[in-house]
Order: structure tokens, then C-alpha cells, then sequence
């Protein structure tokens, strides 16, 4: 699924930020606050912290989740499920 997630983004001309699970959640809200994330793709065994990243970082508007729909999430396989056929015009 990341590497889906990264070559849809790179495909799209979207600028992707990966984070280290190992950083503290301090230090991945300091991320997500410098780079101002719109999006935010997590795994389920990750979806605790996933929670505290959406109260700090508030200009996320679509959140996916692998194996998961904690936060509201939307089901990555259905998002792909959903998807366009085509290539984004880009």
C-alpha cells in the first residue's frame, strides 16, 4: 500500500513526506506542523498515533486508513475501489 500510495502521488505531481513510526508523536506533530500536510495515510497498528496528528495538525481534509477506518477514516481499499480508471490530468 505505501508504495501504491507513493507512486499515486508522484504520478499526481503531489509532494509526499514520509514519516519515521520511530520519531516520538512531538516530534511528527513538529512535521506535520513545518510541512502542512492536506492528507494522511496510516496503518491500523499505527491509528493512536494517526489521532494525535489530526488534533495537531488541522488542515488535513482527506485521511485514509489501511485496515483500518479509526478518525473517520476512509478505507483505502475502497478508495482505490473508487478511483477513476483514467490517469489525473496533470
Amino acid at each position: 500500500e505505501y508504495l501504491e500510495a507513493f507512486a499515486a502521488c508522484e504520478s499526481a505531481g503531489l509532494i509526499i513526506v514520509n514519516v519515521n513510526y520511530r520519531l516520538a508523536a512531538k516530534e511528527l506533530i513538529e512535521i506535520c506542523r513545518d510541512c502542512e500536510p492536506r492528507a494522511l495515510i496510516f496503518h491500523q497498528q499505527y491509528a493512536d498515533l494517526a489521532g494525535e496528528l489530526l488534533k495537531a495538525a488541522t488542515r488535513i481534509d482527506v485521511v485514509i486508513g489501511i485496515a483500518t477506518t479509526a478518525h473517520e477514516a476512509s478505507d483505502y481499499e475502497d478508495v482505490l475501489a473508487g478511483a477513476a480508471s483514467e490517469p489525473p490530468p496533470v
